[in-house]
C-alpha cells in the first residue's frame, strides 16, 4: 500500500483509502466478544487489493504522461521510493526491538514460540531491501503488512518500463491485458486462495494495479462530475456490491476475484464524480485526515495489534478461542471498547509518523528534484 499522489480532484478516493486502511487494521485485531469476527472484518485483509487498484489508478494519473514525456527512471524511482521506504525502514527497526524482546522472554521464561523462526537475519535482510514477497521466503516475517510494499515497488518499476517502452500506445487495452495475464497466472498458481502474499503476492498486486491503471486510462476522456443525477444511488450501490462480495468470501476464490472487481467499480464511480451523499461524507475533515495518514495506519497498526495480543495471552492470561483455521482469538466482553482504544492509538501514532517521517522526507525529495531541474537549465 504505497502512499499516494492523489490530487484534490480525487479527494474522495483518498478518503476511501483511509477507510480501507481501517478495515485492514481491524482484521489484525484479534479480540472478540463472541465466537468470531464480523464477516466484513474477518475478510478485511482483502482491502489490501483496494490499495493496489487505487495505486494503479493514481500512479497512472500522476506519472503516465510524465513518463511518456521522458521523465527519467532515476527521478521516478526516487519519488516513489522516498514515499514508501523511510516509514518501512523505521517500522522494520521497531519490529527488530519487538522481536528481540519476544526472543528474550521466550528464552528466559519459556513464553510463546521462538519468534526468530520466521523473523530472522535472512528475512530481515530481504525486508531491508524490499525483496521479502517475491517467493524468497516461505512465510510472512517482521512487519507482516509490508509484504504489499515490497510487491508494489516492483509494480511501479514494471509500470514505468511498460509505459516507457510503448509510449503513446499505452492505454486501457494494454493495461487490461496485463491485468488479465497476472490474474490468470495467479489463479493457476494460487491453489485455495488468491490472497497470496510472500509467494505469489506480486501477481496479486499486478492484476489489481493494472486494473487501476486501465480505469484511469478509461476515465481520462470522461469529464469530471459527468454524472448529473442518481449520483448517491450509484455510490451507495457500488459500496453495497463491494461489501457484499467481501462478506461472502469465506474461502471462495470466486468471491475473492469479484471483490477485486468491486474495488474497481467503487473507484470508477468515485473517480468521475463527487456529488453524491457518500462523497459529501468522504470530504469531511476527519475522513480526509484518515486518507492522508492511511499509509502510516497501514504500516503502524500490526505491531500494536500483535503486542496487545501477546500481552493479553501471556501476561493477562485472558481466555483464548481456537478458530476453525487454527488461529487464536482473545475472548473478552470488553472487546468493542478495546477495539475503539486500539483504533484510537493507531490513528494517534500514525498522525506523528506521518508528520515526522512521511511528509518531511517526501517534501525534501520533491524540493531536491525541483532544485536539480532548475540547476540544469
Amino acid at each position: 500500500m504505497g502512499a499516494s499522489n492523489t490530487t484534490p480532484k480525487y479527494m474522495t478516493l483518498e478518503s476511501l483509502r483511509g477507510v480501507a486502511a481501517l478495515f485492514v487494521t481491524l482484521f489484525h485485531f484479534n479480540f472478540v466478544a463472541g465466537n468470531s469476527k464480523l464477516p466484513i472484518i474477518a475478510e478485511g485483509d482483502i482491502f489490501v487489493d483496494f490499495f493496489f487498484v487505487l495505486s494503479g489508478f493514481v500512479i497512472a494519473h500522476a506519472y503516465q504522461n510524465k513518463i511518456q514525456n521522458n521523465l527519467s527512471f532515476h527521478d521516478f524511482f526516487i519519488l516513489r521510493v522516498v514515499r514508501i521506504y523511510p516509514l518501512h525502514l523505521f517500522m522494520l527497526f521497531i519490529w527488530l526491538l519487538y522481536i528481540l524482546a519476544k526472543y528474550f522472554v521466550h528464552i528466559a521464561y519459556g513464553l510463546g514460540s521462538d519468534p526468530t523462526e520466521h523473523s530472522n537475519l535472512y528475512s530481515f535482510i530481504l525486508n531491508l531491501f524490499l525483496l521479502h514477497s517475491i517467493g524468497l521466503l516461505d512465510s510472512l516475517s517482521w512487519n507482516a503488512p509490508s509484504w504489499s510494499i515490497s510487491v508494489e515497488l516492483f509494480a511501479y518499476l514494471i509500470f514505468f518500463g511498460i509505459v516507457a517502452l510503448f509510449r503513446k500506445a499505452t492505454g486501457k487495452i494494454l493495461f487490461i491485458t496485463l491485468a488479465a495475464i497476472s490474474y490468470i497466472l495467479l489463479i493457476s498458481f494460487a491453489g485455495e486462495t488468491l490472497l497470496r502474499t510472500f509467494d505469489y503476492g506480486l501477481l496479486r498486486c499486478l492484476g489489481s494495479f493494472f486494473v487501476g491503471a486501465a480505469l484511469r486510462s478509461w476515465t481520462r476522456n470522461i469529464s469530471y462530475n459527468s454524472l448529473t443525477k442518481n449520483n448517491g444511488v450509484l455510490e451507495v450501490t457500488s459500496l453495497m456490491i463491494m461489501f457484499f462480495c467481501v462478506s461472502q468470501i469465506r474461502g471462495s476464490i470466486l468471491f475473492e476475484f469479484l471483490s477485486f472487481m468491486s474495488f474497481g467499480l467503487v473507484i470508477f464511480i468515485f473517480s468521475i464524480q463527487e456529488r453524491g451523499v457518500v462523497s459529501k461524507l468522504l470530504r469531511s475533515r476527519f475522513l480526509i485526515f484518515l486518507g492522508e495518514i492511511s499509509y502510516s495506519i497501514y504500516m503502524v497498526h500490526a505491531i500494536i495489534a500483535f503486542s496487545a495480543f501477546d500481552a493479553a495471552i501471556y501476561i493477562l492470561k485472558m481466555p483464548v478461542i481456537e478458530t476453525a483455521s487454527g488461529g487464536k482469538l482473545v475472548y473478552t466482553t470488553f472487546a468493542p471498547l478495546y477495539m475503539i482504544l486500539y483504533v484510537a492509538i493507531v490513528i494517534l501514532i500514525s498522525k506523528y509518523t506521518y508528520s515526522w517521517i512521511e511528509k518531511p522526507l517526501r517534501d525534501k525529495a520533491k524540493t531536491w528534484l525541483i532544485a536539480k531541474k532548475q540547476s540544469a537549465i
